[in-house]
Formats: structure tokens, sequence, C-alpha cells
């Protein structure tokens, strides 16, 4: 199946969306900001977690916006601002979920793969034309998460509903990626890992 003609456009208009928003600052608020840029990588519960003043909020902006968030520089105070005021300093501390050892596990815990098992090879090629532009040639991260040793890879439910729905600020690929196709690139990204001892 060729799918690059169509997934070339898909991306691309995803991404001409996402970024004409965050270069837009007649329009985009410090709420949508963080939406479209903060969220490529980090969840909203670890932003919600933080307590910073204005200008450690400040510095923090600076930085990511220095590692590739799409944030233009008449941005980064606003945002600041409203992380500074929402997450501050001078605010509680956020009060952590509360698991038991055996919801914690269950949360990560491997499960049998229902997938018929995917190439690796097919996935190498399919990884580089679908997921490459945010996760690296490598899948060890860019503008999204480093996707090798993670949990999710050995969680196939977990897996397929993020590629098909999307999470945060990255897109689903349903219509897009068939469930082989799918199955190809985990089997590709699986390869990448790293195992210890026997």
């Amino acid at each position: 199946m060729k799918i690059l003609p169509t997934l070339a456009i898909f991306i691309a208009v995803c991404a001409s969306w996402t970024y004409a928003r965050a270069q837009n600052s007649s329009v985009s608020s410090p709420d949508m900001l963080i939406q479209t840029s903060c969220r490529i990588c980090h969840s909203v519960r670890m932003i919600e977690q933080q307590r910073l003043g204005r200008d450690a909020w400040l510095a923090e902006v600076r930085k990511m916006k220095g590692w590739g968030a799409p944030i233009q520089d008449d941005q980064v105070a606003a945002v600041a601002d409203y992380l500074a005021a929402h997450y501050g300093s001078n605010l509680p501390p956020m009060r952590p979920q509360v698991l038991s050892a055996a919801e914690a596990i269950a949360v990560i815990a491997p499960e049998p793969d229902e997938l018929k098992a995917g190439s690796p090879a097919r996935g190498s090629r399919l990884y580089a034309d679908a997921c490459a532009s945010c996760h690296n040639d490598d899948a060890r991260g860019r503008l999204g998460p480093d996707l090798v040793q993670r949990p999710i890879l050995l969680r196939w439910r977990d897996w397929d509903d993020v590629i098909i729905r999307g999470r945060r600020s990255m897109p689903g690929f349903a219509g897009v990626l068939s469930q082989s196709e799918i199955a190809d690139i985990l089997a590709w990204v699986r390869s990448r890992r790293v195992t210890f001892g026997n």
C-alpha cells in the first residue's frame, strides 16, 4: 500500500496549522500557545505540577524556545506570565494522584500482543514517512518524545490508541495507516529497544 502522497499532505496540513497558530501572535492566546507548543512534548499533568516564579518561568520558556518550541520572541513574556499566574511559586503544591502499588504496576505492565506480528523492515520505511519528522530518525525524540524504552511498546492497545486517535499535539493517523502498518511501525520501534541481562 502506498501512503506517501496522502501521508505527506496530511502531515503538511497538520504542521502548517499548528505552526500558523503559534506564529500568529495576534490570535494566539497564551493558553493556545501552551496547547500548540508546550504540549507537543509535555503532558498537562507535568505542567500543572510545576511551581515556579515568574523569572524562573521566563527562563524555562526561553530555554524551550531555544530547543525548538514554536514560540515567537514577542510571545515569550505572555506565556511566562500565564504560567506564573496559574502555576506560580506562591501557590500550594499540587496534590499527586495516589495509586496503590498494584494500580501503578498495572498502568505500565506488559500485555499479551493481539496485533498480528509486524515487519520491522516495512516499519522502518513507514516510520521514516510518518513519524521521524517529530520523533527523529532513531525514535529518540525531537519535537515529539523519545519512543524507545517506553512501557507503551509492550502495551499494544495503548500504542494502537495513540496512533489512531493521537495524543496532545500529535495528530491521529486513523484512515492514513492500516492496522498492519501500525503493527509494522511498532515492530521497528521495538527493535530499537536495549535489553539488559539475559
